[in-house]
């Protein structure tokens, strides 16, 4: 599955997937995959078509679990009728809240939950004031110069939380999503060694609930401007 800015190009049509499986074991080099997901919905596919190719795999033991990828909780609970499912991805950070029914399909269910871009494309780290030419953030809205600008602003008292803890803004977003879910995984981007150094750290950061109702607060008036990239 394929993604172009605005547009998603693939399939997920059933008779194709064991062929995607296969060149990704050989592209790794081994014999089965830990975890296989739908990285995207094909609207012209029903998720369990899909799902039903998938759980073909697992019979065949050339994947252990599978996953979803940006699905709803109804897609989720088709899926999962067909194959139970083991983890889905989704988009989840401080400026990105994640869908409530989505959420409580997988606590139902029993799915961990994926969240990528936990940093919000780096925003969260509280050091990006502007774009260099050519990043690809140019293209979410949320970016934009104008756009950018606000954010930060409003965005502002949670930084100075983070001072006061004495932890990185970054650390703080990721401890906050963290303390959201108990099935929650971050996978946060890193650019550097030390990101990754800074972004481990933060497993052992316990917010008191005082904080995560100032938390709450500041969150509850940080009304973003600009959409995402999806």
């Amino acid at each position: 599955m394929g993604y172009a800015f605005g547009e998603l190009r693939g399939s997920a049509d059933p008779t194709l997937v064991r062929g995607y499986a296969e060149r990704s074991l050989r592209n790794l080099g081994t014999d089965v995959i830990d975890l296989y997901y739908l990285h995207y919905p094909d609207p012209g596919v029903p998720v369990e078509d899909t799902m039903g190719a998938v759980a073909d795999l697992v019979r065949a033991g050339l994947v252990r679990h599978a996953g979803l990828s940006n699905v709803t909780a109804e897609q989720l609970r088709s899926a999962h009728a067909v194959l139970p499912i083991a983890a889905v991805q989704v988009e989840w950070s401080m400026w990105r809240p994640i869908d409530p029914e989505l959420l409580a399909a997988t606590r139902e269910l029993g799915v961990g939950v994926v969240a990528w871009s936990p940093l919000g494309s780096g925003f969260l780290t509280g050091s990006v004031s502007k774009l260099e030419e050519g990043d690809f953030r140019h293209h979410a809205p949320r970016f934009d110069a104008a756009n950018l600008a606000v954010n930060n602003d409003r965005y502002a008292p949670i930084r100075r939380l983070a001072t006061e803890l004495g932890i990185t803004p970054a650390q703080l977003a990721l401890a906050w999503l963290l303390h959201q879910d108990e099935h929650v995984v971050p996978i946060p981007g890193s650019s550097t060694p030390s990101h990754i150094t800074e972004n481990l750290q933060t497993a052992g950061i316990a917010l008191h609930p005082d904080t995560l109702r100032r938390l709450d607060e500041a969150l509850s008036s940080f009304k973003v401007e600009g959409g995402t990239l999806l």
